[in-house]
């Protein structure tokens, strides 16, 4: 049984980095066009679907995480690693949840409101970015330490 959970431990794990750099694939090609609305377009498909595959995953990673720890002896809450892996996943989930999702919907509300072109919107779009930029480097970082396990 453990094994199946570590396969979706790998794929939720994966899930997440993959959409993270799809995510950041498709707001450098939008940004490349310097056209707002293909801009504000892109950011409103990623603000959509992000929540639902983050925090899906985000989940998934964290349950299955825990099911191994508990399960397998070798490892331990106390590992540097699995120490960092939960602490990524928390702050992932946290930043989704609290400012992903608000802030995305003041997106679309701006949108709504301003249209495609709105100065506003693209500000919103880029703090939205930022911080999208720094959580794609976190789950990064988190996936590199899950793999290379250092102290193990």
């Amino acid at each position: 049984m453990i094994e199946w959970v570590i396969v979706f431990h790998v794929l939720a794990g994966a899930a997440w980095f993959g959409g993270h750099i799809f995510m950041e694939g498709m707001m450098a090609a939008a940004g490349r066009t310097k056209e707002p609305s293909t801009i504000l377009t892109v950011n409103l498909g990623i603000v959509d679907t992000s929540a639902r595959l983050f925090t899906v995953a985000g989940i998934l990673v964290l349950v299955t995480g825990v099911w191994i720890v508990v399960d397998l002896p070798q490892y331990g809450f106390e590992m540097m690693f699995i120490s960092i892996g939960f602490l990524v996943v928390l702050i992932g989930l946290g930043v989704g949840i609290f400012y992903f999702r608000p802030k995305g919907a003041e997106l679309k509300a701006l949108v709504a409101k301003e249209g495609p072109t709105s100065t506003a919107a693209l500000a919103k779009a880029k703090q939205l970015a930022m911080v999208s930029h720094v959580m794609t480097l976190l789950v990064t970082i988190a996936l590199v330490v899950m793999v290379v396990k250092p102290g193990f």
